[in-house]
């Protein structure tokens, strides 16, 4: 639930993440590694490396993804992403019931 609704995490509603709120969220969030972390250790991958890479492609991921966020917040498409992300939602949920 959390991890679908990050907003749930503005305690003070002021449409801004504080430092102690991200990190809440980054723990939720970073939940998604587990099932990483069960693969690793079912098929005998070498964890130490598995572990070094994901935290490095995350937080170079992280980066370019904010950087190109408040790049595009001043454009159309930032200013309407609540709208076309919902639509893009729905068109792939479209895809997936008609290709299969």
């Amino acid at each position: 639930r959390i991890a679908g609704n990050p907003d749930l995490f503005d305690e003070d509603k002021n449409l801004v993440i504080s430092t102690r709120e991200a990190m809440a969220l980054g723990f939720v969030l970073s939940a998604n590694c587990l099932a990483g972390g069960i693969a690793i250790g079912a098929n005998g991958i070498s964890a130490l490396w598995t572990v070094i890479s994901i935290g490095v492609f995350s937080f170079i991921t992280v980066g370019v993804g904010s950087r190109c966020g408040s790049l595009l917040a001043k454009t159309f498409i930032g200013k309407h992403s609540t709208a076309i992300s919902g639509w893009l939602l729905i068109m792939i949920g479209i895809f997936e019931v008609f290709a299969k």
